[in-house]
């Protein structure tokens, strides 16, 4: 089995769990819960989607949209629009958008503008908005990394910084 090295931070609880079973369900009834990590077979829930390095882990986080694509873990975040736009490029898919940020060292997501088309940013820093962005969280050799309700950071090969926060 390969293993992430990544942990969330912060407990919502002092309790250890036994099986990934127990600790989704606790999760999914905990209101401070946001996902879960797993060291040597023991779960413990966590309050902050805060994601640190540590060698033998694997995080689980609650309620995530992950996707796939350009060999790229994109996280999806509802409602939100990024801010400062790479360049004044439209792309009509977001496969095509995301090709071209793939490729682009100074990109870090890309919105939906409307119903219309797909556009990149140069920050993950964010604004309300009645749509959607994908933020650009790092190479994966993963087809997908979605198990049930939480997205599984395995396989993930580099995530350069913890997910956004929204207000």
């Amino acid at each position: 089995e390969v293993r992430s090295p990544y942990r969330l931070t912060g407990r919502a609880d002092s309790k250890t769990y036994t099986s990934i079973d127990k600790a989704l369900d606790a999760c999914a009834e905990n209101k401070r819960c946001v996902g879960f990590t797993e060291r040597n077979g023991k779960f413990h829930l966590n309050d902050n989607r805060r994601i640190t390095q540590v060698a033998g882990h694997q995080a689980y986080i609650k309620g995530s949209m992950s996707s796939v694509s350009q060999n790229t873990l994109w996280e999806m975040i509802p409602g939100v629009i990024l801010n400062r736009r790479l360049n004044n490029k439209h792309y009509g898919s977001f496969d095509d958008a995301a090709a071209f940020c793939a490729a682009h060292p100074g990109c870090k997501g890309v919105s939906l503008i409307g119903s219309r088309y797909y556009e990149m940013s140069t920050t993950k820093q964010h604004r309300r908005g009645n749509t959607a962005s994908w933020i650009k969280r790092g190479k994966t050799t993963a087809t997908t990394v979605t198990t049930g309700r939480y997205q599984q950071a395995r396989r993930v090969l580099s995530i350069p910084q913890p997910l956004p926060t929204l207000p």
